[in-house]
């Protein structure tokens, strides 16, 4: 039997759903969960570059696992750093633990099949370098400014135009109550820009236009799930609505088809980024399909029932073609 592993949080319902499908297909599936590397899953490095890895199988048991090959899919769905104790020294220690993680996955890199792969996971991750690339494959973007740069970002509020912000990485915290919390898509006033925060937090800002939907999409090379979602008419449809920030039942979802421009755009994007597959966002103004971002492994279970079920396959089948790839 084959093996795979699945580079994620334990407790990620995505990597169950896929961990499910590809134990379906035949593959002895494990979870590496980087969160718990320096308690209950450590792992080692010989001078020849082997790797003795502890991970979860199955049944959740902690098993070592080596001897990787071309054979062994890894699929990279979240990195998260492990959880550090406090201690006067914690940002030596997470840095220490940044740099080991990013070898171990390079060294997975050139022994297995990884999908996608790492470099090309950290360049999509570079929200600047993938708007750019985005502009390359003639996908349409919304009037943007990156950086910390009030008077630039003041030009986008020509003719008295709404301006939104959004961080260049989905940063989350635990807030005051104790609870997690992460910065949303938002609008902001143009006098908020000469706040200092601007100048202390980089993101990219986008001229607000009035939203008739988002849609989100997994799309590879062979095949697209796609699910228009809008608010009920009783809901405010503002254009600064993070969705995300939504109740459930707010939201209509429905099973579209991309037009045949957006779908060319994404897919050399794709190429462009040398991804697999990717989990796509856009909003829809005017019959216009503005691209707001592409995560190389987002979330994509909630979608649409029917969505979910596709969305498993298609990644599972992008696993399968990527080892037939590896073996040619």
């Amino acid at each position: 039997m084959d093996r795979a592993l699945l580079i994620a949080d334990v407790d990620d319902p995505h990597a169950a759903a896929l961990r499910s499908k590809l134990a379906v297909d035949g593959f002895e599936c494990f979870i590496w969960d980087t969160n718990r590397i320096n308690n209950d899953l450590p792992l080692y490095v010989e001078r020849d570059g082997s790797l003795f890895l502890s991970a979860l199988d199955q049944e959740g048991e902690i098993r070592t696992i080596q001897g990787f090959t071309k054979r062994n899919p890894v699929i990279l769905r979240r990195l998260p750093p492990p959880v550090q104790p406090k201690s006067p020294n914690l940002k030596a220690m997470e840095q220490s633990f940044t740099h080991f993680i990013q070898g171990v996955v390079l060294q997975l890199c050139a022994q297995s099949t990884m999908v996608s792969k790492f470099r090309s996971v950290f360049l999509c991750e570079r929200k600047l370098f993938q708007l750019y690339a985005a502009r390359q494959a003639d996908l349409f973007i919304l009037d943007t400014i990156i950086g910390n740069n009030a008077a630039a970002a003041r030009m986008l509020n020509k003719g008295g135009a709404d301006i939104c912000f959004k961080p260049l990485k989905a940063e989350s915290w635990i807030s005051a109550n104790g609870r997690s919390a992460v910065m949303p898509t938002r609008r902001i006033e143009v006098s908020q820009l000469e706040d200092a925060s601007v100048r202390r937090f980089p993101g990219i800002f986008q001229q607000a236009i009035r939203k008739e939907a988002e849609v989100r999409a997994v799309i590879s090379q062979e095949r697209i799930i796609a699910t228009r979602f809008h608010l009920q008419d009783d809901f405010p449809n503002n254009a600064e609505i993070d969705w995300r920030l939504i109740e459930a039942n707010k939201l209509v979802r429905t099973m579209v088809n991309l037009p045949d421009k957006v779908t060319d755009g994404a897919r050399r994007l794709l190429n462009i980024l040398d991804l697999d597959f990717g989990v796509f966002d856009f909003c829809v103004s005017d019959n216009c399909w503005y691209f707001l971002e592409v995560n190389p492994f987002g979330n994509f279970l909630g979608m649409h029932p029917e969505a979910d079920i596709e969305g498993v396959d298609l990644i599972a089948f992008c696993v399968k073609r990527r080892l037939e790839c590896s073996a040619h």
